[in-house]
């Protein structure tokens, strides 16, 4: 926990709907005036204006996507979750790990280490038989409701909206 990077994320994630939808209605509008035959000076002045706000968007999305990125990898880099069971966990127990929240499916034998591993994906390892596993396994793994996803605001951002 970090209650600087957790304000920053919460700024990001504040100004990033604002940004892309600024972006998308003038896209939207240039669209259409795209769509016209006939030509004026008010047209070709409020496609220019249009143009200008899209570019003006992009920018500033860029820049956030590259903030989103680096609290990213700051966070990998800086912090870690870890949690290990020695005994059992029952199906049903919620746990809330770093930037996770599980609820485990089934029974499970320990001990075994819950911890977030390459890429941020939540990972099990079986200690006594050294075995790694996606916690999606043998869980209903999902985004902590608390926490910002910064993956999620930076592909809305760069127009992802798959990936969003």
């Amino acid at each position: 926990h970090a209650p600087v990077i957790d304000t920053l994320s919460q700024q990001l994630c504040g100004l990033a709907p604002l940004i892309a939808s600024r972006r998308d209605r003038a896209a939207v509008k240039l669209d259409e005036i795209s769509k016209q035959t006939e030509t004026s000076h008010k047209l070709a002045e409020l496609t220019t204006e249009l143009r200008f706000e899209i570019d003006s968007a992009n920018s500033q999305a860029n820049k956030l996507v590259v903030g989103c990125n680096a609290l990213l990898a700051w966070s990998g880099a800086q912090t870690t979750a870890e949690l290990i069971v020695r005994r059992e966990i029952f199906p049903g127990a919620k746990v809330v790990i770093g930037a996770w929240a599980f609820e485990v499916s089934r029974r499970v034998a320990g001990p075994v280490k819950f911890f977030v591993g390459e890429g941020g994906v939540l990972m099990v390892t079986d200690l006594a038989v050294g075995r790694t596993f996606p916690a999606s396994d043998i869980a209903k793994v999902q985004t902590a409701a608390n926490v910002p996803n910064l993956g999620a605001v930076a592909a809305m951002l760069s127009g992802d909206r798959a990936a969003a």
